[in-house]
This record gives C-alpha cells, sequence and structure tokens, in this order.
C-alpha cells in the first residue's frame, strides 16, 4: 500500500481525526541451546492500529494482517462507528498540524540481508569457543527489519524504515555459574561477536566457587544491562507526562534529585541509539534533557498528556493501543572519565553485577525497586575478581542508587530493555542495599 492511499483514506474519513499507524515486521530469529543451534524462526506481521475522534469521543482499532485499502477503509470505518458509544473526553487535544522532521539512517541492507543461512553460520563459528572450554551456551541471534507509515486525516504522513540486530548469549560452566552477554545494532556489521562470547565465557568461568555473603549496603559495579534496567524502570515512574500530570511523578523541575555528575538525555536521533525520527502520531523527535548534573528538567509527553499539561508535544508518543502514556524509549547516560579497564581499581569487598532480574516496583513514589542479581555477580577484592556470589536480594531507591554513583566508564554501551534502548556506562555505586 501506498502512503497517500492511506492518506487518502484518512482525510475522506467522517470525523473529526483519524489516526492510521501501518507496523510491517519481519522478524528473524536463530535460538541456540547446549551450544547447538536448535531453531530458526521467521515471522512477518502487519499490524493497523486506527484512532478516530468524533465529538471528542476517541475509539481505537487494531487488526493484523491488512493489506489492501479496502481493508483499511474498513477498520477506519469500524473505529468511527464505534466513537458514539464511547464517553466524550474534554480533555482531547484538537487535531495536530504536520510538521518536517530531521531524517536519520535507520535502515542498513547488511541487516537486512543477514538472513539464516547467515545467522546459522555466524553461530556455529561462535559456539565452536565455549566448546573448547567445556562450557554450554544458549541465547540467540536476531534480525529485525520494519516499516512504519504513519498517517492523519489532518494531512500528516510519514514513513520509516529501519533494521536492528541483537545476538545473547549465556554461558554456563559445568559446575552451574553462568555469564551474560548481549549486544545490540542497526548494523550487524558494528557487533563484535566474537569479544562479545568471550567477555561471556569469562565471567562464567569467574563466577565458579561461589559464596554467600550476608545483606548490607556494599560497592557495586553495575554492568550496562543492569544500570539499563534500572533506568527503564526510574522512565516508567517519572519520566512520562502522564505520571508527571497526574501528580505521582519524582520529577520537581529545577531540584537536585541525583548526583551531579548524572545526566540523562533522550536523544533519538542519536546515530549511537536506535530511534525514529517522529512518534506514533507523526509529531517529530528531538533531544529532550531529563536530568542536567543531578537536577531535573523536564518530562516527555505525546499529544493527549502534553494538552493536558498545557504544553507541546516531545514527540514521545506509543501506538494508540497502549495504556502506559508517554515515556523516554532512547535515554543516554552521559559517560564519566574512567577507563572501563579501570574500573575496579582500588575497590575491595565490591560486588560485580552483570545483570538484574526480576525487578519489581517497591514504593514508586520513592522510586524503590527490588529485584535478584542474576548470571556472573562476583567479588572484588583487592582490585580484582575474587570469587562468584550466590544471587542477592535488592531493595534500592534508583534516585538514592544514581545519587551514589562514584565512577562511570568513559565507554558507553548500547543496551535494550523491552522495546527501549539505552546508551549507558558501567557505574560504580556505593551503599547499595541488599536484603537477602
Amino acid at each position: 500500500m501506498d502512503i497517500n492511499d492511506l492518506l487518502s483514506v484518512a482525510k475522506k474519513a467522517d470525523a473529526d481525526e483519524v489516526l492510521i499507524v501501518l507496523e510491517k515486521e519481519e522478524l528473524g530469529l536463530t535460538r541456540f541451546a547446549s551450544s547447538e543451534i536448535h531453531q530458526n524462526v521467521i515471522e512477518k506481521d502487519e499490524t493497523l492500529v486506527v484512532r478516530a475522534v468524533k465529538d471528542k469521543r476517541v475509539a481505537v482499532t487494531v487488526e493484523h494482517g491488512v493489506n489492501d485499502v479496502n481493508s483499511v477503509r474498513d477498520v477506519v470505518q469500524r473505529a468511527i462507528s464505534i466513537c458514539p458509544n464511547i464517553e466524550p473526553d474534554p480533555d482531547f487535544p484538537p487535531p495536530p498540524k504536520p510538521k518536517p522532521h530531521q531524517d536519520i539512517v535507520g535502515y542498513y541492507d547488511s541487516t537486512a540481508k543477514f538472513g539464516p543461512i547467515e545467522r546459522g553460520k555466524k553461530l556455529r563459528s561462535l559456539l565452536s569457543e565455549p566448546k573448547k572450554h567445556g562450557i554450554t551456551a544458549a541465547g540467540f541471534l536476531e534480525t529485525k527489519l520494519r516499516e512504519l507509515t504513519v498517517v492523519t486525516k489532518s494531512g500528516i504522513a510519514k514513513y520509516f524504515k529501519d533494521t536492528t540486530v541483537a545476538y545473547e548469549i549465556i554461558a554456563q560452566t559445568k559446575k552451574g555459574s553462568t555469564g551474560y552477554g548481549f549486544a545490540v545494532s542497526r548494523d550487524v556489521n558494528d557487533i563484535d561477536f566474537e569479544k562479545v562470547t568471550e567477555e561471556t565465557i569469562e565471567k562464567a568461568i569467574a563466577s565458579e566457587n561461589k559464596i554467600k555473603l550476608e545483606p548490607g549496603t556494599y560497592t557495586v559495579i553495575l554492568e550496562p544491562p543492569a544500570v539499563g534496567h534500572l533506568l527503564l524502570f526510574l522512565a516508567f515512574m517519572g519520566f512520562g507526562g502522564k505520571s508527571f500530570v497526574s501528580g505521582y511523578s519524582f520529577m520537581k523541575p529545577g531540584k537536585q534529585i541525583m548526583g551531579k555528575n548524572v545526566s540523562i538525555i533522550d536523544d533519538p536521533l542519536n546515530p549511537g541509539t536506535v530511534g525514529m525520527p517522529f512518534d506514533y502520531e507523526g509529531t517529530p523527535k528531538h533531544r529532550i534533557v531529563l536530568i542536567e548534573n543531578g537536577v531535573a528538567k523536564n518530562v516527555v509527553f505525546d499529544r493527549y498528556w502534553g494538552h493536558r499539561a498545557g504544553k507541546e508535544s516531545t514527540g514521545h508518543a506509543l501506538r494508540p493501543d497502549n495504556k502506559y502514556g508517554p515515556y523516554p524509549k532512547n535515554m543516554v547516560m552521559v559517560a564519566g572519565n574512567t577507563p572501563q579497564e579501570k574500573l575496579l581499581e582500588g575497590l575491595d569487598n565490591a560486588i560485580w553485577v552483570n545483570r538484574l532480574w526480576y525487578v519489581n516496583f517497591f514504593n514508586p513514589m520513592q522510586t524503590q525497586v527490588t529485584g535478584t542479581t542474576r548470571d556472573a555477580t562476583l567479588l572484588v577484592k583487592d582490585g580484582k575478581f575474587a570469587s562468584g556470589v550466590e544471587t542477592m536480594r535488592f531493595l534500592v531507591s534508583i534516585l538514592e542508587t544514581f545519587s551514589n554513583i562514584i565512577r562511570a566508564s568513559s565507554e558507553l554501551t548500547l543496551t535494550r530493555k523491552y522495546s527501549a534502548y539505552m546508551q549507558v556506562p558501567y557505574l560504580v555505586v556505593k551503599d547499595f542495599k541488599f536484603i537477602s
């Protein structure tokens, strides 16, 4: 379907506003376990989401597998027919006007053509390494091609095509100790698969001979997957306009809420992350400073929550069938000045955390979360790995955690949690509380 066909359907619809989102995805996934490839999946999907507004009554419909204009027209009409049965929302904003967006490079032919044969060859080569050490490995190698089209009755017409590739590996020794590695990029040629594999194996071996540590506060070294996990939970709890307008966000613009060595930006146009140039309402995206030197600066909005706050949309609308409201999905935490290889210098009785698991809200108003360590949890003695550590449960305030950073790596690593992509450093944090 041509974008002009969709635009024509939207403009002719008998409604005050119509938003049409057509998202096509082609997922290629190769899984491995016990150091052997065991599954290859190719999945294609076309998701059509329509939001119709008539007399402030808002209806949303979702349909899969729509591939012709007549079917789109039927779904639009279905959404319009639902509107009379919906209670009016007086806060719903007026129709948007088209605005230009900044083009970014999202599509890489190298990734789009990295099919099952290429994934299989790469994994067969990589999996020879754990076998040399008597280690078994499990994980996946995934490629994704996406095409997103957004049109509105008011004349917005946007199209974006992009690719991503992700590699995850869990290495397990004969003693049952594990290490975790992850890498993601738009371009398959940007990922050093061999380095990720080797480092994961090293962490698995280092985490053997586990000891049990007593609960208490420790200095921890958080790897990027752990940092990204906490950062995304912070976004859920307070960086979005819904929580801010509703009065349960921790964000107090102008107030110092973190350490002065912390700055966080949402930067979807940054080539080092995986963002879109516009959101699911067709609003252009741009760089937003969330935290500057520990001071709360801005939260992000879609059209609805921006209107409620008397603000413009910042380009953070999710798909119209979501219930969460806007939140940043391309956050960058400003790097520190410690080279990664020197993070452990001078540390004693510290805990290296590979990643976090089963993280849940404990007290969102105080940004408290609880969860456990997973995979390579290591004891650091005299600046070196001394042994593995049994799984520990933590209970921390993320704002306090980001106020207690004593070192941050000078290198940033792109990590992914759910559908958010974040560039973050390794962090050394004092007074991280473990409760069991």
